[in-house]
């Protein structure tokens, strides 16, 4: 027979063995750790494009209205998230995080990329040009010339001097010239580099009158060693001829995305050529608009 200190000693014993037992039991039904193992990390595809223009100004909405957020330059890459239902802004986002709009057509992107873009909804409209109540500047030249039109050419109609002031009424579509209203009351355009402003001028409205149709034609000079002419706006149109390296060709216009020109061939026909393809001095969004 064991004694009493045995037995209290054997029921303690045996205790912490059933009880161990089931705590390891309970630990081994329990999931296990990642021993060794790394989740897999889900990563959502962005699409990209790079900047095809010196200086990109990125904007707050899909419009040259709304304000610049930043800047990029050439060869900049973005990441291409949304864009408007006809496809001439973008949506995107910076390297940093940043995310803004700019213009489809400064942007290298393969088209059918672009066209797979989900529309971005609610756009917010174009915000109306902040112009202060009444914007003013002073003349900062010893005698500036008061003209009775935007330009050089025009008759002189008065004269002001070093530091008087006047009322800036509006600007011309260059922003080179400003529309003043004089101490009489009178109006009439001054340069804009002699006159130091309180506002910056592009906040100024266009008050120029008469401005001159564009241009019937422009020409442009081919960049790739092989351009395909298409019978139309788009990569689904027939090959209708090819142009080469360094050819200038005459365009008309373009498309409504501004991914596309229409050019005049040597046989006398016309199609369409890839916009990005194509060296222009003309900026994309001052030609004119074909149907195509």
């Amino acid at each position: 027979m064991l004694s009493k200190s045995k037995q209290l000693f054997m029921v303690v014993l045996l205790s912490i063995l059933l009880l161990g037992g089931v705590v390891q039991t309970v630990a081994a039904d329990e999931p296990e750790a990642n021993e060794g193992q790394v989740e897999a990390t889900h990563f959502r595809y962005e699409p990209t494009g790079t900047v095809n223009t010196q200086y990109l100004n990125v904007r707050s909405g899909p419009g040259t209205g709304f304000d610049k957020v930043a800047s990029v330059y050439y060869g900049h890459i973005l990441y291409l998230l949304n864009r408007t239902n006809d496809s001439t802004w973008l949506r995107v986002r910076l390297g940093e995080g940043q995310i803004g709009w700019v213009y489809a057509a400064y942007v290298n992107a393969p088209w059918d990329v672009i066209a797979h873009l989900p529309v971005m909804a609610n756009v917010p409209p174009v915000p109306p040009p902040h112009v202060p109540p009444e914007a003013n500047g002073y003349v900062t030249v010893s005698q500036l010339n008061v003209r009775s039109g935007p330009g050089f050419h025009q008759p002189v109609i008065g004269t002001l001097w070093r530091g008087e002031h006047v009322t800036l009424l509006g600007r011309d579509s260059r922003s080179q010239w400003l529309q003043v209203r004089l101490s009489n009351y009178a109006k009439g355009w001054v340069a804009a580099q002699y006159v130091n402003s309180s506002v910056p001028i592009w906040q100024l409205p266009i008050t120029e009158v008469g401005m001159p149709d564009p241009p019937a034609t422009y020409t442009g000079y081919v960049t790739p060693p092989t351009l395909n002419v298409r019978s139309g706006p788009g990569f689904n149109y027939w090959v209708i001829d090819r142009l080469g390296q360094g050819q200038s060709v005459t365009i008309y216009g373009r498309d409504v995305s501004g991914r596309w020109y229409k050019v005049g061939l040597p046989n006398g026909a016309s199609g369409w050529v890839a916009a990005r393809y194509v060296r222009i001095d003309v900026p994309v969004y001052e030609m004119k608009t074909l149907e195509s």
